[in-house]
């Protein structure tokens, strides 16, 4: 199974919502398009995607989908300030459980979209290394193997 992990596009500018509620800017939808099309001739595209609860995070996820995903799955275990900081792979695979998703059924590529710090601190324990990831830039793809080797870094 490979894992990616990617950050969310850039948010819209506006003041009148909480940042929970903002959506992609323009700029930001036609990158996650070109990323999208980047990760699925690289045999990338998800059979799960495994979302913050953020506005921008779901957009980007229904954006990165394709024909061979079957669900996009928002999860609070990727959404910032929710109240469980010590967040894991097992914590993200329960809270899809519990919406009856089992993600390591049938699944070779899984990804996850969410915010910096906590999807690069996500990919740093998941990673084989003790070496610090750098940090994600927006509609960045990190793609590591189940086994937590690092495969490739993908900027749309």
């Amino acid at each position: 199974m490979k894992l990616v992990f990617v950050r969310h596009g850039q948010k819209a500018n506006d003041d009148t919502l909480d940042d929970a509620k903002l959506p992609l800017d323009p700029t930001a939808i036609k990158q996650a398009q070109y990323l999208s099309r980047v990760l699925a001739t690289r045999g990338l595209t998800p059979r799960f995607i495994v979302s913050s609860l953020y506005q921008h995070a779901l957009d980007t996820a229904k954006l990165l989908s394709g024909p061979r995903t079957r669900l996009v799955i928002p999860v609070t275990a990727l959404t910032p300030h929710t109240p469980d900081p010590e967040f894991t792979m097992s914590t993200i695979i329960t809270e899809a459980m519990e919406a009856d998703v089992d993600l390591l059924q049938d699944c070779d590529v899984l990804m996850l979209v969410g915010h910096e710090t906590r999807l690069s601190q996500l990919a740093t324990r998941f990673l084989a290394t003790s070496a610090k990831l750098e940090q994600l830039l927006p509609l960045e793809a990190l793609i590591v193997d189940w086994h937590g080797t690092f495969v490739d870094r993908i900027t749309s």
